[in-house]
């Protein structure tokens, strides 16, 4: 996920978002030095991210924000994951305050790697993520792979029946 910087001011009242932040590898609130960052993730043994200026334990399908708190939401490698895609895309909608925007980054179902890990267990994930661990890397589970949104009309459909304006849709390579 590569942003440009004008998706997000560089001002410190900025207030940007990373929803289902995980360890924060890859985040791309990483790059902004001057806006106030903010995270959440399922897992309580993300907390402690030195990127991000303030961390809570939430659901991405039940945000405890207030409404139209950040001006930029993202999500990396999370939709995947989400139980509920509706759900997940109101609470962002809900929190965005007018005019902001929310970048997301999930794989493509159709993707052959993707297909692959589909269609095998979750214990299977834990078990090669584990064995390719490198030594001095903290071993993280992985959570559950549902892809509920990982097709290009799902995410549309979605986006636009919660509400949302569509900026651009695209694939990526390898994604």
């Amino acid at each position: 996920l590569s942003l440009n910087q004008s998706v997000i001011s560089d001002r410190h009242e900025t207030v940007a978002f990373d929803a289902g932040c995980g360890t924060g590898y890859g985040s791309a609130l990483r790059q902004f030095r001057n806006c106030r960052k903010v995270g959440c993730d399922i897992d309580k043994n993300c907390m402690g991210h030195h990127y991000l200026d303030d961390w809570f334990a939430c659901s991405v399908e039940e945000l405890s924000v207030k409404n139209e708190t950040f001006q930029f939401v993202t999500s990396n490698w999370v939709l995947e994951h989400v139980r509920d895609p509706q759900k997940m895309f109101l609470e962002v909608n809900r929190v965005l305050k007018k005019g902001g925007q929310f970048v997301f980054r999930t794989p493509n179902i159709y993707n052959y790697a993707i297909l692959l890990s589909s269609k095998t267990p979750t214990v299977f994930h834990h078990w090669v993520r584990k064995r390719n661990a490198a030594p001095d890397h903290e071993h993280v589970e992985n959570v559950p792979t549902l892809y509920k949104m990982n097709t290009m009309r799902r995410i549309k459909k979605l986006l636009l029946n919660t509400g949302f304006e569509i900026g651009r849709l695209r694939y990526e390579s390898g994604a």
